[in-house]
């Protein structure tokens, strides 16, 4: 998964999984914090 879709609302997908994984545990830890 380190495709980098740009067709949908012209908006840069995440290039990875992993880059995901890494805005999802901070979200997560600033919305607890």
């Amino acid at each position: 998964n380190v495709v980098v879709d740009v067709t949908r609302n012209g908006r840069q997908r995440y290039c990875s999984v992993r880059c995901a994984n890494r805005a999802a545990v901070r979200r997560h830890r600033a919305r607890h914090a």
